[in-house]
């Protein structure tokens, strides 16, 4: 990625209208803002549709852009370095279509590229997964709807690869539920419901089945009240216990 280019070098360049040759494509320079530096490398088949345009968009005689094109000369990927050190810590690829579908960052330069974003066909995004450690095991996703906005976000609070916290998020961006793994098998048996930004409910699976056993409720100001529970597991509630305040 370290190209560099030199002023007298670009200049002959322009001045000649030379352009370099391989057995694949041939190579456009291009003075785009006309400073007699080269910002712009276009490589093109003999039938003129790109294969690889490569930019300079800071002036430094670096490439900091590289996009690369299919047989159809449709744009399939782009590696970007965004803070011109040399390192490429963007890259976005896209569809056969040509529409952006997906792009892994490096968002505070640290060299490891923990941030995917997901988009839909029509350009929304869906999805952002984020991966500190680099393992391609994510210790949160965020689900978008479709008009972009936040629904659910997961958590793997243990780092084990496995989601084992689900918080659900409603129109006005305050969480509503939440659902909770505590026994490590990929599935919650916790279930904790919101009124604003009270629990007014906890919902517990007793025996593994995936299905609440014990209903505790609280008042408006975070008090239990009441404590209901299916002691024999056949979906009805056998015991109602109430907690005096």
């Amino acid at each position: 990625m370290n190209i560099s280019i030199k002023h007298i070098g670009a200049s002959l360049l322009l001045f000649f209208g030379i352009f370099i040759q391989n057995a694949n494509s041939e190579v456009f320079p291009i003075d785009l803002d006309e400073d007699g530096l080269i910002d712009q490398w276009q490589h093109k088949t003999a039938n003129g549709l790109p294969t690889k345009i490569e930019y300079d968009k800071n002036a430094d005689e670096q490439i900091d852009q590289t996009d690369y094109y299919d047989p159809r000369g449709v744009l399939i990927r782009a590696e970007l370095d965004r803070d011109f050190n040399g390192k490429i810590d963007q890259v976005q690829y896209y569809s056969a279509e040509g529409g952006l579908i997906r792009i892994r960052k490096d968002p505070i330069f640290t060299g490891i590229m923990s941030l995917t974003e997901y988009y839909d066909r029509l350009g929304r995004l869906k999805q952002i997964e984020t991966d500190i450690e680099g393992d391609g095991k994510p210790e949160v996703r965020k689900v978008f709807n479709q008009d972009e906005q936040l629904s659910l976000v997961e958590r793997d609070r243990d780092a084990d690869g496995k989601f084992d916290t689900w918080e659900y998020i409603g129109e006005l961006g305050e969480l509503t539920h939440a659902a909770f793994d505590t026994t490590g098998d990929g599935n919650p048996d916790q279930w904790h419901y919101f009124k604003g930004d009270k629990r007014i409910r906890v919902e517990y699976d007793l025996n593994g089945d995936s299905t609440a056993d014990r209903w505790d409720h609280y008042n408006s100001r975070g008090h239990l009240i009441r404590v209901e529970v299916d002691n024999n597991y056949d979906g009805k509630i056998d015991t109602v216990k109430r907690k005096r305040r």
